[in-house]
């Protein structure tokens, strides 16, 4: 475990940047992206880092924040729909005019005014640089105070240019106040790090006349916060350290009747009456002390904001990654919360597709939740509580982490499997297990536990390396197995169960080891026979270990996340690395822990990944090359999954939500070639870029399709050991001809050849035929030729147009010879479609 400590703590300090665009309106009243159907739950009022700045207009219609990343948003209140989201580094900190036509931002960023009631460029862009900045009561004026300054500079905002200056600013300026008429401005600057004597200093000014300051207030305190000003024009707050000091702003004496304890932030409306603090939050009667609200939020806070006329409340968590990335409003006439919707409040960290597609299920780690829902209506249907359970039910370890990790419908059941705890979808309860006490002492040092999409299968990783491997719905062992060759510094973080459930691989963290390290890198992937509990094979020597990994439906493509940079898929039947793609560089991974998320679709042909912040690819599982993309979430995705049918595709997402996205594109322009047959055909055995510009068009005319593939498409008549024993016979000819021809036929039937090509090899032929053979061994996996690829394209329509005509065809293709993988994917297809989905 302290492997993975390690690992989580460097994880969180590395970067990225981001982007995202919408579409059409969704049934929630929110953008749907281009080709989502629909969105779970809501993103509304939800930032992608924590929350350093937030602010409500004075008549609380609109709301704005800042995160840590630089990233600013501004949201209407009433229906949630963001005005403005801009890209990381726009500015750390804002200020909404009491008018509310103007936003301010800027602090480590230019800082710049944008008119919210028409377009235009934004006013006052001013380089970069820490600053702290205040509207004036009437709207008309802007102060700006900017560290390392000695100057307080108040701009015109309608003229755009300066208008006075407020001399003898010491120290950094972290907050500027207006008083309520606009007479008075007050500056609160934060003392040098290296003081030995800290204190904060408070200078206060003749708003109106500019020039030198009034009166300077020191403070023995490290940090002065959010000051204000109350209605009668001289009582000037700050926040310090957890508390709301006061003092007599023309005079400089203490109040300290008037000081209150706070918190992490307080906010008070515009005449200074309500006064709201983050124990709860609680909203009190400055006056009085006298409660007048008093709520719950999920976890503790961090920001609040209270709108001038009293009547909205705003708050932001304290830390983003364990809390929630949602803002909180609450209405305070009628004390209730604002944007509570029956949905997820945190990180939707897995997704799941019931067996029938018809339901899909969604979990939320931090919260202990999974949901359930209506595929085609998005309502929801169930809420399952982890925190809710007796621990005598549970069948696995119940910890939140393992959300993520054992959430599945049952193949066979009206069930959900959740964290290893089996709920009814009847009558939404759960179900009790009877695991003997062997199984729950076990369970009690595990530390992680995965189940497979189906529910059938999970295994239980054991402090000390040993591996658990059992039945959910039975909460019985199937095997446990004890490595011989444990190591100290690293243990188990991934598996991936065989189709049969018969065998399973398992891949290995540890820590990253520097360049420098010259320990030798040992295998990371291990592959389990789960009826002897013996070790099949070791492979991929590796100092990259492994963040997650899925294997194909037909068992033959391993698909890992090697940390921290790669993708790689692996030809289990022979443990050969096929192909592999650089993510990123080390510098532009997630500061915050954001591991990317993987999906096979169900006929094996797309792999849906997602590394990027709101970006999913679609890719060809055969070439290894994206064919589209998916834009829609804030923030990084969490958990990917394919319904049965593969036509559509569900994503969980840090911005709260699921979305569901068909994965055939509903407009496709057709090709050139359209009309010709042939010239389509040919152009199927392209690059995926040119393919795809086929097959898109092809899925959405099924007619067109089968016309297209009726006379292309023929069953195989298979390769017999005879031909393939000439074949590799052939390779050491002294013709060209044969040799080439017998390399492109070797391709051809791929790795049905390796026995043959490997006992040529053993047989020490001249070197020139050693190397062809050695090349194929190594590229024959991924050196397709596009009659291969033809066919493969044209089986995946097949079975996705699903029509009369198009299953008769594959029926035709099916009958092929029978150890041709054409044929094996024929049949495959047939009985997913046989197995039936919604679609």
């Amino acid at each position: 475990m302290k492997a993975l400590s390690f690992a989580l703590a460097f994880l969180l300090t590395l970067a990225v940047a981001s982007n995202r665009g919408f579409a059409q309106p969704g049934s929630g009243g929110e953008a749907l992206p281009a080709q989502a159907l629909h969105r779970f739950g809501t993103a509304r009022f939800c930032t992608q880092a924590e929350v350093v700045s937030l602010q409500l207009s004075r008549d609380g219609k609109l709301l704005a924040a800042a995160d840590r990343d630089g990233r600013v948003y501004l949201w209407d209140t009433n229906t949630g729909a963001e005005r403005i989201a801009t890209p990381p580094e726009t500015g750390k900190r804002v200020a909404l005019s009491p008018d509310g036509n103007w936003l301010a931002l800027g602090e480590d960023a230019p800082f710049e005014l944008r008119n919210l009631r028409k377009k235009e460029a934004p006013r006052l862009p001013i380089g970069n640089g820490p600053r702290a900045f205040a509207f004036s009561p009437d709207s008309k004026a802007i102060a700006i105070a900017v560290m390392g300054e000695t100057e307080v500079v108040i701009y015109d905002i309608a003229a755009d240019q300066e208008l006075r200056r407020l001399k003898g600013l010491e120290g950094n300026p972290n907050t500027v106040a207006f008083s309520p008429d606009g007479k008075l401005l007050a500056v609160g600057t934060l003392p040098a790090d290296d003081d030995e004597n800290p204190k904060i200093r408070i200078a206060i000014w003749d708003a109106l006349k500019g020039g030198d300051r009034l009166r300077q207030i020191d403070h023995a305190a490290k940090s002065i916060r959010q000051l204000a000003f109350l209605g009668d024009n001289k009582t000037l707050v700050g926040h310090v350290n957890t508390r709301l000091l006061a003092w007599n702003g023309l005079s400089g004496q203490r109040l300290p009747k008037l000081d209150r304890a706070v918190g992490s932030s307080y906010a008070l409306d515009s005449a200074g009456k309500l006064l709201a603090n983050t124990d709860g939050p609680t909203v009190l009667d400055f006056g009085t002390g006298k409660t007048r609200h008093e709520f719950e939020a999920p976890s503790l806070l961090r920001h609040l904001a209270m709108s001038g006329d009293g009547k909205l409340l705003a708050a932001c968590p304290a830390r983003f990654d364990s809390a929630s990335p949602r803002i909180l409003l609450w209405d305070l006439k009628t004390g209730k919360d604002r944007v509570v919707a029956d949905a997820h409040r945190h990180f939707v960290d897995a997704v799941a597709f019931g067996q029938d597609g018809k339901w899909i299920a969604t979990a939320s780690n931090v919260e202990g939740a999974a949901l359930v829902w209506d595929a085609k209506t998005a309502k929801q249907v169930h809420r399952f509580n982890l925190e809710s359970l007796a621990a005598k039910q549970s069948g696995g370890p119940r910890t939140r982490r393992t959300l993520a990790d054992g959430l599945a419908f049952s193949a066979d059941r009206p069930e959900l499997f959740v964290a290893g705890q089996r709920w009814s979808l009847k009558s939404g309860e759960p179900i009790p297990l009877e695991g003997d006490d062997d199984f729950r002492f076990d369970q009690t040092n595990s530390y992680r536990a995965m189940l497979t999409p189906d529910g059938r299968r999970a295994v239980s990783f054991l402090i000390g390396q040993s591996l658990l491997f059992w039945d959910p719905a039975r909460a019985k062992t199937i095997r446990r197995i004890e490595p011989a060759d444990k190591e100290r510094r690293s243990e188990w973080s991934a598996v991936a169960f065989f189709p049969d459930g018969k065998r399973a691989v398992t891949g290995k963290w540890f820590i990253p080891r520097p360049p420098e390290d010259e320990t030798p890198a040992t295998p990371t992937l291990h592959v389990w026979n789960l009826a002897n509990g013996e070790q099949e094979r070791r492979f991929r020597v590796s100092k990259a270990p492994i963040v997650s990994m899925m294997l194909s439906p037909d068992g033959e493509t391993l698909a890992v996340i090697g940390f921290p940079t790669r993708l790689e898929l692996w030809h289990l039947p022979t443990g050969r690395l096929m192909r592999e793609m650089r993510l990123a560089d080390l510098e532009d991974l997630p500061r915050s822990l954001a591991k990317p998320a993987l999906a096979f679709a169900p006929h094996g042909q797309w792999i849906a990944f997602a590394h990027r912040e709101g970006e999913i690819m679609l890719l060809e599982t055969v070439t290894g090359k994206p064919i589209h993309t998916f834009k829609g979430h804030r923030g990084f995705i969490s958990s990917l999954a394919f319904s049965p049918d593969s036509r559509r595709l569900l994503s969980g997402g840090r911005d709260t939500t699921a979305l569901l996205w068909s994965t055939v594109p509903t407009k496709s322009p057709l090709p050139k070639s359209w009309n010709d047959a042939d010239a389509l055909w040919f152009e199927l055995g392209g690059s995926p870029d040119q393919a795809y510009r086929v097959v898109w068009p092809l899925l959405a005319n099924p007619r067109r399709a089968v016309e297209v593939f009726a006379k292309r498409l023929q069953p195989d008549g298979g390769a017999t050991e005879k031909e393939i024993r000439t074949l590799v016979t052939n390779l050491s000819s002294a013709k060209f001809a044969r040799r080439d021809q017998a390399i492109r036929r070797l391709k051809e039937i791929g790795p049905r050849s390796f026995p043959a090509l490997e006992q040529a090899l053993k047989k020490s032929p001249d070197l020139e035929t050693a190397r062809r053979i050695q090349l194929l061994l190594r590229t024959v996996e991924t050196a397709l030729t596009p009659e291969t690829l033809r066919d493969l394209r044209a089986l995946q329509v097949l079975e996705l147009i699903a029509t009369p005509e198009a299953t008769a065809l594959l029926k035709r293709i099916a009958a092929g010879d029978r150890d041709a993988a054409k044929t094996r994917l024929a049949r495959t297809a047939l009985d997913r479609m046989r197995g039936g989905s919604s679609r």
